[in-house]
């Protein structure tokens, strides 16, 4: 009987400590755990051909930091047909720029009752990630999480 308790024992530490180092690795950069990631400029455009009304909702930690909606026009031709103009909004990020944390980004669309969510995970080496929230010509959104140091892209002409 001893001997049966000894193996048990014996096994369950080796599971414990098992747990103990798959927990450590989980919470190193870039395991599932970190949440090391500073939430850059959202933005959110419409490649769709209708005016829709977005809703937005930014959520740190599980807790809600900012929401708002904006109204955007559909895309419209210039005069030269190869070209389009798609309606953009840059939303203010002054709410959420103090932290980092683990960011989920909910959307939806006109009086849709359902939330789409997009979570926020940085796809490169930079430690501030940027959204953009695309509007598809099906009213559905897409978004893309580029470093902050290339989106949104510089307007400047000089």
């Amino acid at each position: 009987m001893a001997l049966f308790l000894d193996r048990r024992q014996t096994v369950a530490t080796v599971l414990a400590c098992s747990m103990i180092l798959i927990a450590g690795c989980s919470a190193m950069p870039g395991g599932s755990d970190a949440n090391n990631t500073e939430l850059g400029r959202i933005t959110v455009e419409n490649a769709d051909n209708t005016t829709h009304r977005v809703h937005v909702l930014v959520e740190r930690d599980s807790v809600p930091v900012y929401g708002t909606s904006v109204v955007l026009d559909g895309v419209s031709s210039t005069s030269n047909e190869a070209d389009l103009s798609i309606d953009l909004a840059v939303l203010n990020n002054s709410t959420w720029t103090d932290g980092t944390g683990n960011w989920t980004v909910y959307t939806r669309v006109d009086a849709t009752p359902s939330w789409n969510a997009h979570a926020v995970s940085s796809e490169t080496e930079s430690a501030c990630t940027s959204v953009r929230l695309k509007i598809e010509i099906d009213a559905s959104v897409t978004s893309f999480t580029p470093p902050c140091e290339s989106w949104p892209p510089s307007t400047d002409t000089e």
